[in-house]
């Protein structure tokens, strides 16, 4: 399941699928209406819809809320989601080149960046 239906939420539903480790069954977001598709996965609603999602069998669950100025709304998230129950599964891009280190819970690490800007300031 994804929280959060934007352009972030489309970059994780593609390492999801490019790694077939996870299916993605639900994706709630309060600020787009019900049934609208993302990606091809319908938006069910909105974060009220956890606990019924939780009981269905659904187990885990990511923030898919990208750009952001002020990151407490995805922590506030994060921390609904495990006070609810959900595991955060750790999303790594499968071309992506990581170190050994040690990655915590619910990180997503993408391969590239795709709309970065390069600019001479000499």
């Amino acid at each position: 399941m994804l929280i959060g239906g934007g352009g972030h939420a489309r970059v994780l539903m593609e390492i999801i699928s490019l790694s077939g480790s996870f299916e993605v069954e639900a994706l709630l977001d309060p600020n787009i209406a019900p049934g609208t598709l993302v990606s091809g996965i319908r938006v069910a609603g909105g974060d009220g819809l956890l606990p019924g999602l939780f009981s269905r069998g659904v187990r885990n669950a990511c923030v898919a809320i990208g750009s952001v100025k002020d990151n407490s709304r995805r922590a506030s998230i994060y921390e609904k989601l495990k006070k609810a129950g959900f595991s955060l599964p750790l999303l790594i891009h499968p071309k992506a080149v990581i170190s050994g280190s040690d990655i915590s819970e619910g990180a997503q690490v993408m391969a590239a960046q795709s709309q970065a800007g390069l600019s001479n300031r000499r």
